[in-house]
Formats: structure tokens, sequence, C-alpha cells
């Protein structure tokens, strides 16, 4: 991803490690495979817990929990973004593209 300056510098060697492992944090079911990182962020914001496992919605401020042993958390969060994986929500009545980093939640 040479052309966005965000992920320019970005080398994965392991995909499977660097970004399958921590999208199945996110994507799965969260009762058949609860972690000890599911287990931190629905203590920590039990309400946006609740709204990941009960509508999909992935509010960003999970994301420290649930990738917690993830040092590229940002880079990795763009590649889910720029992959369809997660998509940004726009803020009532905002228009246009929502940036990562800007968006209040993803699904």
């Amino acid at each position: 991803y040479h052309d966005e300056e965000s992920l320019r510098e970005l080398v994965v060697l392991n995909p499977a490690e660097f970004l399958i492992a921590p999208a199945s944090r996110l994507v799965c079911s969260h009762k058949m495979h609860l972690l000890a990182e599911h287990d931190t962020a629905r203590k920590a914001l039990p309400q946006l817990w609740s709204s990941l496992t009960r509508k999909g919605i992935l509010d960003q401020r999970l994301l420290p929990y649930l990738w917690s042993s993830n040092p590229n958390q940002r880079e990795l969060e763009l590649l889910m973004v720029k992959f369809g994986l997660i998509v940004p929500l726009l803020e009532s009545g905002e228009e246009g593209e929502a940036k990562v980093g800007e968006e209040k939640a993803v699904k």
C-alpha cells in the first residue's frame, strides 16, 4: 500500500498472525470464543461490549482492550477498513466518507 501514506511504512511478514488473529477477536461468536481480551473489554465498557455482541456495532474505544497485545493497532484498523472487515459509520447529518480515527463506531 505504497500509495497510502498511513500504510506506506508497514511491512507484514506473517499476514495470518497480523490480521486474521486480531480480526477474529472482533468477528466471532463471542459466546463460544470468549477470550481474556473479551472479558476485559466487557468489564471495562459493558454498554459498548453489549452493542458489539448484540448489534454488531464496534466502538473504537473497545479496540485497545481487544487488541491489547498488538502494537500496530492503528495500522490494523486501517487494513480492516481497507479490506471491508469493518466499516466506519458517519455521524448523523454528515456526508461523504469518514476517515478512520474520526468515526465513533465501526460495523
